[in-house]
């Protein structure tokens, strides 16, 4: 794959399709989070501990689906999820 480089960093800062609904950008990441599966491909997972990471500086509507262990809570997502679906158009 190969290190990333200030062009792939350039490339992504003018490929990016960004969105003025932030309600339907939370709902994304949450449905993403719920389809993932596995912890070890969440941007925060350290693969070298298998937990999460300390240091990562996590959105606030993220720490809403954690428990205290900073692992997803699936009954807080899924409940997050089915509040926000009315809002977004899906």
């Amino acid at each position: 794959m190969g290190e990333l480089s200030m062009e792939h960093i350039v490339f992504a800062s003018k490929d990016i399709i960004t969105c003025g609904n932030r309600i339907a950008s939370i709902f994304s990441d949450y449905v993403a989070i719920q389809y993932c599966r596995h912890h070890s491909f969440l941007p925060w997972w350290d693969d070298q501990s298998n937990a999460p990471d300390p240091d990562y500086t996590y959105p606030d509507y993220i720490l809403e689906v954690m428990d205290e262990k900073r692992l997803i809570n699936p009954e807080k997502l899924y409940r997050r999820i089915t509040e926000l679906q009315p809002y977004v158009n899906v």
